[in-house]
């Protein structure tokens, strides 16, 4: 399937950006055999809908750690921060 947006994993274990839609990234991660229980690392690169739009899928993975940039605003860290299952990272 596809749709606007970004959406990279790097090896098994590091997901780059979550894409603009969860439906649309977890399709594409099955249909590619991506386990999800494998990922524990996710890279936010900027807060942009096209990269974090699918950020729901942050709920569907394991104990999680996610690096986000420290320009994110407040709002976003919090609804990051709200999932019991994500460790958040600030990096730059």
């Amino acid at each position: 399937m596809s749709s606007w947006g970004f959406s990279c994993l790097v090896g098994d274990r590091l997901l780059f950006d979550v894409g603009a839609d969860v439906n649309t990234s977890l399709f594409n991660m099955r249909r590619s055999s991506v386990e999800l229980d494998r990922i524990n690392m996710v890279v936010l690169s900027h807060e942009h809908g096209a990269h974090v739009g699918g950020r729901r899928i942050l709920n569907m993975l394991e104990d999680v750690d996610a690096f986000i940039p420290k320009s994110v605003t407040s709002q976003f860290r919090g609804m990051l921060a709200s999932y019991p299952n994500v460790s958040l990272i600030e990096v730059g």
